[in-house]
Parts: structure tokens; C-alpha cells; sequence
């Protein structure tokens, strides 16, 4: 085994002297040539949206977690809390607006388990609002039931939270294709923030 253990550290040192000799377009080269256009796309992408994710988890107060793209049927992001990542939907890998927004939405999400697990007993009213987040995860409504899923008080804070950070850092304006659903979301804004 020991043998073993120094044939790799040899290896490793000889790749390292070789990656590091390496112009930055014959490095890309070889990445594509080994693992295709599309995943050199996808570590670019990455690349921008790990350091943004770093600074929304700093904004909220807590930890940042590894972002992935993964093929999901239904959503266009989603929160693993076991697992502790953000998962963005393969879709979006070109289109960095929308992963942006994806990623500040779920990180609210991991700030909601965060302020379940600090404010679930208080009697104050951060203890209500814990409670109600704790109920929405609970008694979770897929988005298959489009409307009842975007009806909890997570999404509506999730969503709110977006367009606000996102006036915020960028002076940009999130339009919500629904009317009815765009004017929860304001008046949500204007409740508590």
C-alpha cells in the first residue's frame, strides 16, 4: 500500500509540474478534449455563480454551500438540505440572470432553516414567523400544485427576498410574469422589509 500511496504522489507531481507549464487556451484545450464543450461551459458558469453564492450566504449570515447544475424535471432550482447544496436545473447553465436569482432564492431558503432552528420556541414574534416557515416545510406543497406551492409563506419570502437583493446589489428590477402574484410579493416587500 505504501508503494501504492508513492506512485500516486509521483503522478500527481509530474500532472501538476505539466497543468502548470500550460498556457491558459492549451488548458482549455485539453479540458474540452477530455470532458467536451459543454461541461467547460458548465465549470465557467460555476466559476461566476460560486463566488456570488459566497456573498448571498455572507448577506444572510450563514454558510455557504457547493452550488451543482443537475437535470430536474420540475424546478427551476431546489435546496438539498440533507445533502447541504443548491442544485440549478441543467437548463439554465447559459443564461446567468436567471441562475443568479436561482441561487439568492435558495439561499433564502437555507437562512429559513437557519432562523427555524434559531427562533422555533421563542414566544416573540421571530418565533411565529419560525413556526410558519417550520409548518411550509413540513407540510411542503410540490410544484405540481403550482398555486399552493407559490402560496407559502417560504416561496412568497423567497421570492421577495430575490427581487429585494437583487434591487439592492444591482439597481435591478425583478418582474414577476404574474400580475396577481407579483402584488403579494410587493406587498410582502412592504410588510417586512
Amino acid at each position: 500500500m505504501n508503494n501504492n500511496l508513492q506512485q500516486l504522489k509521483e503522478l500527481a507531481l509530474r500532472y501538476s509540474k505539466v497543468f502548470k507549464n500550460m498556457s491558459d487556451d492549451d488548458l482549455k484545450a485539453r479540458f474540452i478534449e477530455s470532458f467536451g464543450i459543454d461541461k467547460w461551459n458548465e465549470e465557467e458558469m460555476l466559476a461566476k455563480l460560486i463566488p456570488f453564492g459566497d456573498g448571498v450566504a455572507n448577506y444572510l449570515g450563514i454558510d455557504p454551500v457547493p452550488i451543482v447544475f443537475e437535470e430536474l424535471a420540475k424546478e427551476d432550482s431546489r435546496i438539498y438540505v440533507k445533502e447541504q447544496y443548491i442544485a440549478i436545473n441543467e437548463a439554465l447553465r447559459e443564461n446567468l440572470y436567471e441562475c443568479l436569482k436561482c441561487i439568492t432564492h435558495e439561499y433564502r431558503h437555507l437562512y429559513q432553516l437557519y432562523f427555524i432552528a434559531l427562533f422555533k420556541d421563542d414566544t416573540s414574534p421571530l418565533g411565529d414567523i419560525a413556526r410558519i416557515y417550520q409548518d411550509n416545510f413540513k407540510y411542503y406543497v410540490d410544484v405540481e400544485d403550482y398555486e399552493g406551492y407559490m402560496m407559502q409563506t417560504i416561496e412568497v419570502d423567497a421570492y421577495a427576498f430575490t427581487k429585494v437583493y437583487f434591487k439592492k446589489l444591482f439597481g435591478l428590477d425583478i418582474k414577476i410574469s404574474n400580475d396577481d402574484y407579483s402584488k403579494i410579493v410587493d406587498e410582502y416587500i412592504n410588510r417586512y422589509y
